[in-house]
């Protein structure tokens, strides 16, 4: 003869009173605890589009400024605002401050398709590039002629 107690397959409770219900193999706090998870974030695909296209802009800011030697880079503070041109050799620091900015910005859509749980690397590249275009984009400053 059948033992009427049934065991629940994920929390492993006993059930031979009739208040714990057990259905398909689990019991009503498993059942609702499944219902109730939340799906993995799923990123939309609006984020990586985005952060790709920001990327691309650094990279053709950056080959239009080794094509025609020029560029002017503008700085924001509270209150003030200049702007500085670069000629010739002097444009090596911004474009790398360019550069820096569009294998971060590409490394973060790249990021978004990573199933990995353990994202260091992509972190890594990403807070390194971008932090050193924030270097390259402050010091950039003392290489280039103040506009007016």
């Amino acid at each position: 003869m059948k033992s009427k107690a049934k065991a629940c397959k994920s929390c492993q409770v006993i059930s031979s009173a009739p208040l714990i219900k057990i259905k398909n193999g689990r019991c009503y706090t498993c059942r609702k605890k499944s219902h109730e998870k939340i799906a993995d974030k799923e990123i939309s695909f609006l984020a990586p589009v985005i952060l790709g296209a920001i990327s691309l802009y650094f990279l053709m800011v950056s080959i239009i400024s080794v094509y025609f030697q020029y560029t002017t880079v503008s700085y924001r503070g509270r209150g003030y605002s200049s702007s500085y041109e670069f000629t010739g050799m002097a444009i090596i620091v911004p474009t790398l401050s360019f550069i820096m900015f569009f294998i971060g910005f590409l490394t973060l859509a790249l990021a978004c398709f990573d199933k990995r749980h353990g994202k260091t690397t992509s972190t890594t590249v990403t807070v390194g590039s971008l932090f050193s275009g924030f270097v390259f984009h402050g010091a950039a400053v003392f290489f280039g002629e103040k506009i007016n």
